[in-house]
This record gives C-alpha cells, sequence and structure tokens, in this order.
C-alpha cells in the first residue's frame, strides 16, 4: 500500500509527500528538481495544500501548520505550536480564493483562516474528530470517524 499527498504547483510541477515526510517535486518531464524530508520535530506531514507560490503543510502530532516557499521549500511562516495553541492537532487543509480550511482532530472543529490577514475564527464544529475537508464547486465535504459527509 502506497499513500502520498500529491499538489499540483503554479509552475506546473508536481509535489509529493508521503506519510514520512520524504518529499519529491518533479517536472513535467518527471525529473526530479527537490528531494528532501518535511517534518516538524521528527512529526511527519499530515496534510498538504498549494496556494499560489506558498506550500502549507500541517504537523498534526506538533500541533502547527508551516507555510513554505514552493520554489526554495524554505519555511517562511509558522502558525500554531507552542504554549497556548489554537489549533491542537491540524490534519485536513484546504485552500481556497485566500481562505485555510483547517481540520483539527482533537477539538472536532473546522478552523478558518484568513490568508491575507491571518485572522482566524471557528467555521464548523462536530462531535467527533474531523479529518478532511474539500469543497468541490458549491458542494463541501467532510471526513469525520464515522464517515465521509456532505454539509
Amino acid at each position: 500500500l502506497v499513500t502520498c499527498k500529491i499538489a499540483d504547483l503554479p509552475n506546473g510541477n508536481i509535489l509529493y509527500v508521503n506519510d514520512k515526510g520524504e518529499t519529491a517535486i518533479t517536472d513535467s518531464d518527471g525529473n526530479t528538481v527537490f528531494s528532501g524530508i518535511l517534518s516538524h520535530k521528527g512529526n511527519a506531514v499530515s496534510s498538504v495544500a498549494v496556494d499560489t507560490n506558498s506550500i502549507w503543510c500541517a504537523f498534526k502530532d506538533s500541533g502547527i501548520i508551516i507555510r513554505y516557499n514552493a520554489r526554495t521549500m524554505r519555511d517562511e511562516l509558522r502558525l500554531g505550536g507552542g504554549r497556548t495553541p489554537i489549533i491542537s492537532a491540524p490534519k485536513g487543509i484546504f485552500i481556497e480564493d485566500g481562505i485555510m480550511k483547517v481540520c483539527d482532530t482533537i477539538q472536532n472543529k473546522i478552523f478558518e483562516i484568513d490568508l491575507n490577514s491571518y485572522s482566524m475564527k471557528v467555521y464548523k464544529e462536530f462531535d467527533e474528530p474531523v479529518h478532511q475537508y474539500i469543497k468541490i464547486r458549491s458542494y463541501e465535504f467532510v471526513l469525520l470517524d464515522s464517515g465521509l459527509y456532505m454539509l
């Protein structure tokens, strides 16, 4: 069984991250242009999303979200972590129109973060852990412990 997260980058390259944090970026010809490990304090990536020239990675076990520059693969910004994290266990990330939705499997919430101002609010709350949020056209879906639901 092979599991990995895949994202299209704006320049046509493709990002691959497996459950151990092993990361590769390939160009349109399949040539590897980057290879490395994305991790935070030994914890692997739990979710990846691309926004313009940034790669956002959630680290569930570290309670942190890190923005990487898609060209240099260097971290540029960190959200969460520290002594009083607002998001406890970020898992699923979804970005659309400058808004990031982040699932928190401990608090059973989806948080909404405005990527222009970094203001944050609770978008939805559930009675069980929420693992992934996705929106396709006007349809919203959420993956909970008990199954996949349309909101």
